[in-house]
């Protein structure tokens, strides 16, 4: 009988999120529903990436792969910053208003890079770089886990950007395990969700919710050249100074690393995980940041303020004409 896994972690691009999932013994590894939350700082181009996660395996010993366009650094994270959040949904009409890492970089066989190994929130997370597809699934193999066709095709695409591997080990000794909520920070030139899901991790669809965080509004798009649209936001709410302290305090980051005000966004898909999917970047929409907004109410007070000098000055050219 297959048990339904809770893996409430974070994961930067990449598990079947746009991550692979690793039986030790072979067994399939099917993703089930996913609940993400990304917080984009667009100043210093850095992702908080927060992952709540099922899957589906009658194995009681699996892993996750996650990838990230650079090195990240992982923490404990909690599930209120999901709650929070859900409760920014504005009522619709109907409604009524209310409501720690240790580094061991070293150079190993075979084109792998192990960067660091870090123990956090229930999980083994092992930070690589890879030169290639098949040099990531031997280490894989060498370390006890199965892999299939679909592993090394999956981590190639991100082999080839450069991007670095995260290997999260779990271990289900129970019949349905429960990990802690894990969140990577990393830097990135364009803000991501992990979308692209190798073959062998889906078994029909179970759905995907984010939460999106930043200054301003975003379109979300499949690729990184903005060229095919991903799903338009199913509400967006506003978040003030202390809605976006209560965030961080929530996912125990810093305040100072996310944006002072910003924007929750709300995306629903309940096609994930599918398959030939790239994963999901985000774009910023002119004009929609607390900059943006300030710099247009200046304007709009100076066209204003010109506009009644004008008319004073009529009036008093009127009248001096009557006089």
């Amino acid at each position: 009988m297959r048990n339904w896994v809770l893996v409430p972690f974070l994961a930067v691009p990449a598990v079947s999120q746009p991550c692979c999932g690793i039986s030790s013994a072979g067994e399939k590894i099917l993703f089930g529903q996913q609940e993400n939350i990304i917080v984009w700082n667009p100043t210093t181009k850095t992702e908080y990436f927060i992952r709540n996660a099922r899957f589906s395996t009658d194995s009681k010993e699996f892993s996750f792969v996650a990838p990230t366009p650079t090195e990240p650094t992982m923490s404990k994270s909690s599930a209120e910053a999901f709650r929070f959040l859900k409760s920014k949904q504005p009522p619709s009409r109907w409604e009524t208003k209310g409501a720690p890492t240790d580094s061991v970089t070293s150079a190993a066989a075979g084109g792998i890079e192990v960067i660091s190994e870090t123990e956090v929130a229930g999980y083994k997370a092992t930070v690589i770089k890879a030169g290639d597809g098949k040099a990531f699934t031997d280490w894989l193999e060498s370390n006890d886990y199965a892999t299939t066709p679909s592993t090394q095709k999956w981590a190639d695409t991100y082999i080839k950007k450069g991007w670095y591997l995260t290997a999260f080990k779990v271990i289900n000794k129970e019949e349905a395990a429960e990990t802690g909520i894990i969140c990577m920070k990393f830097k990135a030139e364009k803000p991501f969700n992990p979308y692209y899901v190798p073959d062998d991790n889906i078994d029909g669809g179970s759905g995907l919710q984010l939460y999106f965080v930043t200054d301003g509004k975003v379109d979300a798009h499949v690729g990184e050249d903005s060229s095919k649209s991903w799903k338009r936001a199913s509400w967006t709410n506003s978040m003030t100074h202390d809605d976006m302290t209560s965030l961080a305090e929530h996912l125990d980051i810093p305040a100072g690393d996310i944006p002072f005000t910003g924007t929750v966004m709300s995306f629903t898909d309940y096609s994930f995980p599918k398959a030939g999917q790239d994963d999901i970047f985000f774009t910023t929409v002119p004009g929609t940041t607390a900059k943006d907004q300030k710099q247009k109410t200046i304007m709009l007070g100076t066209t204003f303020g010109a506009g009644i000098g004008v008319a004073i000055a009529l009036i008093v050219s009127k009248r001096r004409k009557i006089m």
